[in-house]
């Protein structure tokens, strides 16, 4: 006969949800379209992917604040000056 507790899943590295706010969360990948946009990056499957991979990465305390993870993403990429 098996337990019947569940514990709750945790959610893979990088596809944890980012909180804008103390109570706001947002999907990882709602959070790395805004970042990708909002640091004028293309919105493409390979950044989206080239910024969940540095996400796993990020040694911080859980939950994510978006403040926090967003320095850390800026110290992995930056833009060639046009």
């Amino acid at each position: 006969m098996q337990s019947q507790l569940t514990r709750p899943k945790r959610p893979k590295p990088g596809y944890e949800p980012v909180f804008v706010s103390p109570t706001e969360s947002w999907t990882s990948s709602r959070f790395i379209d805004h970042f990708l946009a909002t640091h004028r990056f293309a919105v493409s499957p390979a950044n989206r992917e080239l910024v969940r991979v540095v996400m796993r990465s990020y040694p911080g305390p859980r939950p994510i604040m978006a403040e926090d993870i967003a320095l850390y993403l800026l110290r992995h990429f930056h833009r060639d000056r046009e």
